[in-house]
This record gives structure tokens, C-alpha cells and sequence, in this order.
């Protein structure tokens, strides 16, 4: 049996956002990640490798002098590399690079952002000043949309809360 206040619970989610309407109004810079790791594309190959084992990133953007984004080392990419050592003293972070085509601003619509990620088959992309073209972030898809339904699951919960004065905490009682 439902109690009384659960159509007035129940009409608040209808009326909640849909995630691809929420990943429309926000926007990039609220869910990339600003602390990154960036190679200088004349950087060493081995130095880039030892990077990747150190840190938790499985690709960083590659910057010229200017911090300005000329493309994305994936960790993945590298593995070819990996089984030729003479490679390692002979290459550069810009000769591993893969271009990016058309990098996303912070204030792009996540939507947008996430869309151009998954036709372009990228997991994670740089964020990039407009302008400039000087690396702020990296957007990773994953983390990107778990931001995403985190962001959701609170709107829901906060819509169930003012449509039953607060009373059940945003859980419906069944």
C-alpha cells in the first residue's frame, strides 16, 4: 500500500531532468579533471614511460612551450613501443602523439563534449582555453559520467525531498 505523500514524491521525479538533459546544462569544466599530468612533445620517450608507471593516468596530453595542446600520448598507444627498447632513447613524446582533432572548451556542454569523445573514439581528451589552445584538463568518459549520475541521483533525491517537505529524506517508503 502507497502513503499519501508518494504521488507527490513520485510527480517530482517525472518532472526531474533526464541525465541527457542535465549533461546538456553542465558543462566540461565541471567535470574534467585540472590536475593532470602534461608531456613536452620534446620530452623523451623513456622519460614519458617512466611517467606513465608513476602515476594513475592512462593518457596525458603532450604541450609545446607554450602549454598549448599538439596531441594525447595514450598508454595504449605505447605498447607497441614498449617492445623495441632502442625506441625509448631514439623518440619524443610529439612522435608517440595522436592529434586531437577538436578538443573541447571547459565551458562546452558536457553533452556535446561526450558525444564528440565517442565518435571520435577517445576515452579521454584534453580541455583546452579557447584561443590559446593552452592545456586546463583532461576529460576522461568514465569519470566523466559517473560526475554525471552523481549529479543526477542528487537532483532526484533533492526534487523527492521538496515535494515531501523533506520528510522522507528523498527515499520513497513503500
Amino acid at each position: 500500500m502507497l502513503k499519501a505523500e508518494e504521488p507527490a514524491v513520485a510527480a517530482a521525479e517525472d518532472d526531474a531532468p533526464s541525465v541527457e538533459a542535465l549533461a546538456g546544462r553542465l558543462r566540461v569544466a565541471e567535470a574534467m579533471n585540472p590536475d593532470i599530468v602534461a608531456f613536452r612533445q620534446d620530452q623523451p620517450l623513456r622519460s614519458v614511460l617512466e611517467t606513465f608507471t608513476r602515476s594513475e593516468f592512462s593518457a596525458c596530453p603532450v604541450v609545446d612551450s607554450r602549454d598549448a595542446l599538439v596531441g594525447i600520448l595514450r598508454l595504449e598507444d605505447l605498447r607497441p613501443i614498449l617492445l623495441s627498447r632502442h625506441a625509448w632513447e631514439a623518440l619524443i613524446a610529439h612522435d608517440a602523439a595522436r592529434p586531437v582533432e577538436t578538443p573541447p572548451h571547459p565551458s562546452d556542454s558536457l553533452a556535446d563534449a561526450l558525444d564528440a569523445m565517442r565518435s571520435a573514439g577517445m576515452g579521454e581528451v584534453p580541455v583546452v582555453e579557447p584561443g590559446t589552445g593552452r592545456v586546463v584538463g583532461l576529460l576522461d568518459e568514465r569519470q566523466a559520467r559517473r560526475y554525471l549520475e552523481e549529479r543526477w541521483l542528487a537532483s532526484r533525491a533533492a526534487r523527492g525531498d521538496e515535494a515531501d517537505g523533506g520528510a522522507s529524506g528523498g527515499k520513497r517508503s513503500l
